[in-house]
């Protein structure tokens, strides 16, 4: 008599979800029936969860980059307080990253110094007509993670062709020393 009413107690007892099933035949696909209750309060700490991006070069933040930025006339990347962020790579140069929500550039914009420069913005980058984003490298002046200019194997410093070091390669004296490190 008792295992009866134990029986009939527990077939009277239920769960319902709230989930509608898909075309109401049964559970969906996705997985096993919800085991529990919704979210009735919103959570009293953010989530420790990071804002990331790219694939090749990932960047993470830990608040979401916002809000708008006009880039100035000239960035200097070698310059901390130019960058929101300093990104290390292990097989790279550290990078430096500009982030906003929205970055506009609205005139000529001149980029140079040490770091290579990422532009990371959440909703648009906008390039207008009289835009224009130069990080090329001229002759004394490096663009943005430009290189020092160097010759070749041999040489201890970024002397130029024709110096007196004769390093490697860099046929500095008489043209006939051979080079440096040939089979000749």
């Amino acid at each position: 008599m008792r295992v009866s009413l134990i029986a009939i107690t527990c077939a009277a007892c239920g769960f319902d979800h709230g989930v509608s099933s898909i075309g109401g035949n049964g559970p969906s696909d996705g997985g096993p029936d919800i085991d529990g209750s919704r979210i009735d309060a919103m959570p009293d700490a953010p989530p420790d969860a990071r804002a990331c991006w790219g694939t090749f070069v990932s960047t993470c933040f830990t608040t979401l980059p916002s809000g708008d930025l006009t880039l100035p006339g000239t960035l200097d990347t070698s310059s901390a307080a130019t960058c929101t962020q300093i990104k290390q790579q292990t097989d790279g140069p550290d990078l430096c990253v500009i982030a906003a929500q929205t970055i506009h550039v609205t005139g000529p914009v001149t980029v140079g110094g040490a770091r290579p420069l990422l532009l990371l913005a959440t909703d648009t980058i906008d390039i207008t007509a009289a835009g224009l984003l130069d990080l090329a490298s001229y002759r004394m002046s490096l663009g943005g993670g430009g290189q020092a200019e160097i010759v070749g194997a041999g040489e201890a410093s970024g002397a130029l062709c024709g110096s007196p070091t004769g390093g490697g390669s860099d046929n500095a004296g008489p043209f006939n020393s051979g080079g440096g490190g040939g089979a000749g």
